[in-house]
């Protein structure tokens, strides 16, 4: 059989394939009550449907159309759409029971490997080995021990920020990466407590030496931006078709497509994907474990858990576990940037908002002094914590939050949701609910105060969903690392406007436009900024913070609670 023919029928064998599964995926429409959709096309379903760019925002106009539910079907896969507050709690924290699993995504979790991320695992023994081991050290009972850390990167970013300044960078095109050098320093830290690295390659492999991380370019944290990168692509909706005919998986299958089909690169792809997201996860770990085999490692993460593991790990709770501290390292990396990069927007576009904050810190710090975590308890700091809350909102930092799937057919409302469907909520949705939140394209941080902080609201029950309650996800789901990243945004944001005022870019006359990236995480587009010291008082605190110090988490016991 020549290789034109045996694509042929490789082809229509496929299409049999897709075809039978669409005949019987109607005919149980037919005889379930399914949610409320756009119409979907023969075979594909909705496929085409799904929008390439900022999804969230036709997720939005389904659900004024359709319902705060809307069910899709992507060729064979069924998917619910959540567009309300009150759905998503309906059936991620009512049912998560049966809501708390992961829909198998092929390419990412199969292919690529993510499926051993936190993110991507089913609801299984594994996913509550990891949570058990965040829990251990990032409940809320354990904030404090992070504290000086995140003051002292704070501190680090200014004065990054400054020297950049100083050096040329006039118009803040190095920003985002000093942000993302921040973030990603302290989430190392945290996770496997490598304050000091050079990366030395030789014959392919990776050796970590006692150096401090570049300040720019670092080379893990390069790689750690590509993985992340790899992760948004493999998990994109409607990126890969093996997501939505996982028959074309099969390693028989893959041997048959002929390499001058346009999709026949994937497993290419997939295994370079795989084996530089494998060296991310294994170096760091490794290194801690070396460190201890000498009593020379710092306490960390992954020192923590293993000290206080009551036997001796199995390979697989090092597996386990060494994912784990990889998930701290790419997800607070990702998320707290973006978060901070979005409020250097805000400050642009919102001035009446900085200044405000500012007189709020000035009226605690005296400005003789740089804010810190005690601060946080002073009532005339509201404001501040208004304004972080308000920054995930406007710009919340995964507009879909993270997916879930029901392991059970479910009756909700007057639908039946069927086994394995795909639940998507939509963040970015439900922020930009008026009858939640009035007036949503504002930037007010005042809604989220009372009228005697100089708020909108007269009493406790005017006050709006807190959006850190969405904004982190719902259920078993939910990110266990959200009081550390709360934490971070906090400090970070207090820091930067103690000293810094926040402007357009000399010789722009407009402000820049609020642009956002699609992905599973998402942050402003690159624009450019102005980046000036309050004042010679507060300029001399930067320059009096010594850019080199390291701080570390506390040494303390950790709870056994899970």
């Amino acid at each position: 059989m020549n290789e034109l023919s045996l694509t042929v029928l490789l082809a229509l064998c496929l299409a049999a394939l897709v075809a039978f599964k669409t005949l019987f995926t109607n005919y149980s429409r037919r005889r379930l009550s399914l949610p409320p959709g756009p119409k979907p096309f023969p075979i594909v379903g909705n496929l085409l449907q799904f929008p390439k760019e900022l999804p969230w925002q036709k997720f939005r106009q389904w659900g004024l159309e359709y319902g705060d539910v809307v069910y899709l079907r992507a060729a064979t896969r069924h998917v619910l759409l959540l567009n309300s507050h009150q759905a998503a709690l309906d059936l991620l924290e009512q049912k998560s029971a049966i809501f708390s699993s992961k829909p198998r995504v092929v390419f990412a979790s199969d292919m690529c490997g993510f499926g051993k991320a936190l993110v991507l695992t089913p609801y299984n023994a594994r996913m509550r080995t990891a949570r058990k081991y965040f829990h251990s050290l990032m409940s809320p009972h354990h904030t404090s021990q992070y504290w000086r850390l995140e003051e002292t990167a704070a501190r680090q970013l200014v004065r990054r920020i400054y020297d950049d300044i100083a050096n040329g960078d006039e118009r803040g095109e190095r920003l985002f990466q000093r942000i993302k050098w921040t973030t990603a320093s302290v989430a190392l830290l945290i996770a496997c407590k490598i304050p000091a690295y050079q990366f030395v390659v030789l014959s392919h492999k990776m050796f970590l030496d006692g150096y401090k991380p570049a300040k720019l370019n670092d080379p893990l944290i390069r790689m750690e931006s590509a993985t992340s990168s790899y992760f948004e692509q493999a998990t994109a909706p409607g990126a890969w078709l093996v997501n939505s005919i996982p028959a074309l998986l099969t390693e028989a299958a893959v041997k048959c497509l002929p390499t001058w089909l346009p999709f026949v690169s994937f497993p290419r792809i997939a295994a370079k994907w795989r084996r530089e997201t494998e060296e991310v996860v294994n170096y760091p770990f490794e290194m801690v474990r070396a460190q201890m085999a000498t009593h020379s490692a710092p306490p960390s993460f992954v020192r923590k858990i293993l000290e206080t593991e009551g036997s001796p790990p199995t390979a697989e709770d090092l597996d386990c576990l060494k994912w784990t501290a990889s998930d701290i390292f790419s997800a607070g990396t990702e998320t707290t940037a973006s978060a901070i990069y979005a409020f250097f927007l805000a400050m642009i576009l919102f001035p009446d908002v900085q200044a405000r904050a500012q007189r709020a810190l000035s009226s605690v710090t005296g400005d003789e002094r740089m804010p810190n975590f005690t601060d946080r308890q002073n009532e005339k700091l509201a404001y501040i914590d208004a304004l972080v809350k308000e920054i995930l909102r406007w710009a919340p930092i995964a507009p879909l939050g993270v997916v879930h799937s029901n392991t059970s057919e479910h009756a909700y409302r007057s639908w039946t949701i069927p086994k394995h469907t795909t639940v998507i909520v939509n963040v970015w949705g439900i922020f930009r609910d008026s009858s939640t939140y009035p007036q949503p394209e504002e930037f007010r941080p005042e809604r989220f105060l009372m009228t005697v902080q100089g708020g909108d609201c007269k009493s406790l029950e005017d006050l709006p969903l807190d959006p850190r309650a969405v904004v982190f996800g719902y259920g078993r789901r939910n990110c266990p690392g959200q009081h550390l990243a709360d934490l971070a945004l906090w400090i970070e944001v207090a820091t930067i406007l103690a000293v810094y005022n926040i402007s357009r870019a000399p010789g722009e006359e407009a402000s820049p436009s609020a642009q956002f990236t699609s992905g599973v995480v998402s942050h402003p587009k690159p624009f450019r900024c102005s980046i000036l010291p309050r004042s010679e008082k507060v300029q001399q605190f930067i320059l009096d913070f010594d850019e080199s110090a390291t701080a570390y988490m506390a040494d303390v016991e950790c709870s056994d609670s899970v």
